[in-house]
């Protein structure tokens, strides 16, 4: 968490529009949520389909859509935002193909009061976005923090061959044909790729079900820059994101917000 007064303003002046122009009933929704931002149930989040509570963004005309939009900018850089419009796409193209085009399903929640001396905070999310901030006169959170894409390379449409998330790929994939012996066998540490992500949707990792990897100061110089696919990733949050230096290429713990 650092201080970043500018974006927690932004923050704030984006959730009142949103309240603007919602309806009462949607803002019920949206603030339908635990008296305490210490509730159990807010440590609680998931990437897969289904509903969540909150407002539901199906529902949205284009105008309230728009000031979503500018809300979830909010927590993100430029590139940032974009992936996050990318996934929301690509989310689109996936349901298209099993013959669901309808509106995009998505909820907010907007927690505790933007305008008040207290911790607030909202949340975005949906099937392969979880977007979470909490904001304090300490600064701001923006963990959990999730942007998936399936299919990973869009096959057919407008934008065919398009992989949302193909330079992290790219980048995690020159950064292990690179490493050779003991090094190689740190990082890699099983011949197929798991199911799913290894700790799924805990509010804490828990550190029994992840590998050790290759610690960041046992690679070769060569590779360290390779290697930044945690820069890379904090490149497109806001500068609300601390920026932390990679301790190893294995994954990492991230904590709830």
């Amino acid at each position: 968490m650092v201080p970043s007064k500018d974006v927690a303003s932004r923050m704030r002046e984006a959730a009142r529009a949103l309240l603007a122009v919602l309806e009462p009933e949607q803002v019920r929704l949206l603030r339908a949520v635990p008296g305490s931002l210490d509730a159990p149930e807010l440590r609680e989040w998931t990437y897969l389909p289904g509903p969540r509570p909150g407002l539901s963004t199906e529902g949205l005309d284009d105008g309230q859509r728009e000031v979503v939009d500018v809300l979830l900018a909010t927590a993100h850089s430029a590139a940032g935002a974009e992936l996050v419009r990318g996934a929301i796409e690509v989310e689109r193209h996936r349901r298209g193909l099993m013959g669901s085009r309808g509106a995009d399903r998505y909820w907010v929640r907007l927690l505790g009061d933007p305008d008040g001396d207290e911790p607030w905070g909202w949340r975005m999310n949906g099937h392969h976005l979880a977007v979470h901030v909490l904001v304090t006169s300490a600064g701001i959170r923006v963990t959990p923090h999730f942007v998936g894409s399936e299919p990973a390379r869009v096959g057919s449409g407008p934008r065919a061959g398009h992989r949302l998330l193909g330079p992290e790929e790219d980048l995690a994939r020159r950064l292990i044909t690179s490493l050779h012996g003991t090094a190689r066998a740190s990082a890699v540490f099983a011949a197929t790729p798991p199911d799913d992500i290894l700790t799924r949707a805990d509010p804490f990792a828990d550190p029994d079900l992840l590998p050790e990897g290759l610690a960041y100061d046992r690679m070769a110089p060569g590779h360290r820059g390779t290697g930044s696919c945690w820069s890379a990733w904090c490149a497109a949050i806001s500068t609300a994101r601390p920026r932390r230096t990679p301790r190893s290429a294995g994954p990492r713990p991230w904590p709830a917000g």
